[in-house]
C-alpha cells in the first residue's frame, strides 16, 4: 500500500506525491485521483506510457497502469 499524502500535494518532485488516492466517481481529477485509479484508465495524461520512467518504482501520481513499473500495483 502506498503512503497517502494531501490531495493538493504541490511538491516540485512528483515522486514525493506518490499516493493521492482514488475517488471512484467515474471522473479522473488530478486533485483526487492517482494515474493508477480505474477512473484514469483512459485519461490522456495517465494512460499509455506517457509518464513512465521505467525505474522499477511505481509512482501512481504520474505513472499509470500502462507503465511496466505499475503492473503489480493493487489498483492495476
Amino acid at each position: 500500500m502506498c503512503e497517502e499524502v494531501e490531495p493538493s500535494c504541490t511538491d516540485s518532485t512528483p515522486g514525493n506525491c506518490i499516493c493521492v488516492g482514488c475517488n471512484d466517481d467515474g471522473m479522473c481529477a488530478a486533485a483526487s485521483d492517482d494515474c493508477v485509479c480505474p477512473d484514469c484508465a483512459t485519461d490522456r495524461f495517465c494512460s499509455g506510457n506517457r509518464g513512465c520512467d521505467d525505474d522499477g518504482v511505481c509512482e501512481p501520481y504520474i505513472e499509470g497502469c500502462g507503465c511496466s513499473d505499475c503492473t503489480s500495483h493493487p489498483e492495476c
